[in-house]
């Protein structure tokens, strides 16, 4: 399919599973704004990206992952030394007004 020229029957099918109505008056609109989107959306695929990297530390496969355990911990004391913002009495961040 050309990205200039944009059947009516594959708008029509692309506005019904949108689930959207557009009026005969709004449909060069609709028409041209898609077009837009796709010639935007072929530049963003001829992007050279860069070579794919290992991460340090491999990703766990899906399959080895175990459920969740939760342990009661204290985590206040770790939040006290790691921010002092905190406040203890509240439980809540306060942070400095920075923006008049």
């Amino acid at each position: 399919m050309s990205h200039d020229e944009i059947s009516q029957e594959v708008l029509d099918d692309i506005a019904y599973r949108a689930r959207l109505g557009i009026s005969k008056e709004h449909m060069q609109n609709y028409k041209s704004s898609f077009i837009k989107i796709i010639q935007m959306l072929d530049s963003v695929a001829s992007v050279d990206v860069c070579e794919f990297k290992d991460y340090a530390t491999p990703p766990t496969p899906c399959h080895h992952v175990a459920a969740d355990n939760i342990e009661n911990m204290d985590h206040q004391s770790k939040i006290l030394n790691s921010c002092q913002h905190y406040n203890p009495e509240t439980g809540l961040f306060e942070v400095p007004k920075v923006i008049d």
